[in-house]
């Protein structure tokens, strides 16, 4: 379901955990951008789809902030690797790709080879869901493992690990990408904002699994 800007503009964030709604509006990528313009880093990740990623450096590029960004994308097979790839060809350079790794859906750490082959980050984004557990897997998990370090050092990279828990309900998979949720009406404040400049909100072909993170 698609929504405009102007009815996405009507919506409020809402405190995860607590429910309470703020008078915060939904921002743009682009009035988000301006908010933090020589402040601080910020790592977009891309919850829409991976051909989003040339129109959301654009915006970047075009306040001058392509090297104050680090660009993120979820990838799990080679489809996925060739479809990012295409994206940030045509984005241009001029800024930092950080590619995600998620073990819900990667479970070989070779895989991190393929990865480091096409685009040679200087980075790569490991997240291991517990799935209710306390703590981690005695092994870490197939990112979280010697063989896993032992690509990173082949490659030159570093890891950057993130340990998640679904939230799971009787009878029902775990939500593989969160809700932007907000008051009760309109019901167009359950939408998720797109691109900046973008009327609608285009969906996912593969929603991703990773709580929304503060950018500052």
């Amino acid at each position: 379901m698609n929504y405009t800007l102007a009815e996405l503009k009507k919506c409020r964030l809402v405190i995860e955990g607590t429910g309470a709604v703020t008078s915060e509006p939904v921002s743009t990528l682009r009035e988000m951008l301006l908010a933090t313009r020589d402040r601080i880093l910020i790592n977009l990740d891309n919850k829409l789809e991976v051909t989003d990623l040339p129109g959301m450096i654009a915006v970047a590029r075009d306040l001058g902030m392509a090297d104050q960004v680090i660009v993120k994308e979820n990838l799990w097979n080679g489809q996925r690797i060739d479809a990012a790839r295409a994206a940030l060809a045509k984005a241009g350079g001029g800024f930092q790709f950080m590619p995600i790794l998620a073990d819900d859906a990667v479970h070989d750490a070779a895989f991190a080879s393929d990865v480091d082959k096409a685009f040679a980050p200087r980075a790569i984004e490991l997240i291991n869901w517990r799935n209710g557990a306390e703590t981690l897997t005695a092994t870490g998990g197939p990112l979280f493992s010697t063989r896993m370090r032992a690509e990173a050092a082949r490659g030159d990279w570093h890891l950057l690990g993130r340990h998640l828990r679904h939230r799971q309900q009787a009878g029902r998979l775990p939500r593989r990408r969160p809700r932007r949720r907000a008051g009760r009406s309109p019901p167009a404040c359950r939408a998720k904002p797109g691109v900046s400049g973008s009327s609608a909100a285009p969906p996912s072909s593969r929603p991703t699994n990773r709580r929304r993170r503060s950018t500052g």
